[in-house]
């Protein structure tokens, strides 16, 4: 809840629940509330303040896993009128990811930034890069498939955490995509949080048809003056084709990459639009949200109490229940 410009936790159910295969409830909690309230506390003097609103967060990578029902607000959907009541909202990741080395979003930002001030188009690396785990889809299998021995790939599968595996000497770190002119993109479970890294760098992106939205994916351009990508088929099997292509239009690759970086890195992924996409998103619910929050309610003996806990007190305690003070 948002009541007169301060966020309020009115229930956090069981995230342990929801989480036990990612592990990382605690990052995703903490993330997304961390940017709701920068959102609020940022918020322009001569805005008015945002309105008084109450709504569900889904914090995992399937939404319906977590609710099946009602109207909420989630990382991701699919296109079709049976997601229509999931309102797109921006990844944890953009406060903070620590399995990918990202320990806030800015300083991920700045670290590329700097990178490709020391890189130019001209003296990257010419292949396509990936990394991933291939057993989370099929068309990763097919991926590496298709461009192994390929002398224009570095694509390779990776194994975390497994020191016994050949595949775990493969790993890369964000930063080092950058120094790829060709970057590959891959869904998992469902979107795949890797995207908006790949965003940051100056490098052509290479993906399949995108199945799952995220709230800046529409800004994604195939074609005209604008295009920030290159699209390869469901199984990338033309991925051969469109590789031999731009090594010879190599200024057509060098256009998608700078577009893409101008669009996202320099504009729509920076901390400001995101905290303002928020900001936007919290004025459109209250449009339509139909009815009054309250933040105090009587209890049985008629004394009113806050119905929620401040996300302070939230975050400095959770997972125990604040409200209990020792």
């Amino acid at each position: 809840m948002v009541y007169q410009g301060e966020l309020f936790v009115v229930d956090s159910g069981k995230p342990e629940r929801c989480y036990v295969t990612n592990g990382n409830e605690r990052e995703r909690i903490l993330g997304t509330l961390a940017q709701i309230d920068r959102a609020l506390s940022s918020s322009p003097t001569f805005d008015p303040s945002v309105p008084n609103i109450e709504f569900s967060l889904s914090l995992d990578d399937l939404p319906r896993r977590s609710r099946g029902k009602g109207t909420f607000f989630g990382y991701t959907r699919k296109e079709g009128r049976e997601y229509n009541d999931i309102w797109m909202m921006p990844n944890y990741a953009y406060w903070s990811w620590n399995y990918t080395h990202a320990p806030s979003w800015n300083s991920i930002r700045k670290e590329i930034e700097q990178r490709e001030t020391q890189l130019p188009w001209a003296k990257k690396d010419p292949r396509v890069v990936w990394r991933g785990k291939v057993k989370m889809a099929e068309l990763r299998k097919e991926l590496v498939r298709v461009s192994e021995g390929k002398p224009w790939s570095d694509i390779k599968p990776v194994v975390i955490n497994d020191a016994a595996d050949p595949h775990t000497k493969d790993v890369m770190n964000l930063r080092q995509f950058c120094g790829y002119k060709y970057t590959v993109q891959t869904e998992g479970t469902s979107y795949s949080g890797r995207l908006k890294y790949l965003q940051l760098c100056r490098s052509a992106l290479i993906t399949h048809p995108l199945e799952w939205q995220e709230f800046h994916t529409h800004l994604m351009r195939l074609a005209g003056p604008d295009v920030n990508y290159i699209e390869a088929s469901e199984n990338f099997g033309n991925l051969e084709s469109a590789m031999e292509y731009y090594q010879v239009h190599d200024d057509e690759a060098e256009r998608i990459a700078r577009n893409s970086y101008e669009t996202f890195a320099r504009r729509y992924l920076t901390p400001a639009a995101v905290t303002c996409y928020w900001r936007r998103l919290f004025w459109s619910w209250a449009s339509v949200q139909g009815y009054e929050p309250q933040l105090y309610v009587p209890d049985e003996q008629g004394n009113m109490v806050m119905r929620g806990t401040p996300w302070t007190a939230f975050a400095a305690n959770w997972p125990k229940d604040p409200a209990i003070i020792p």
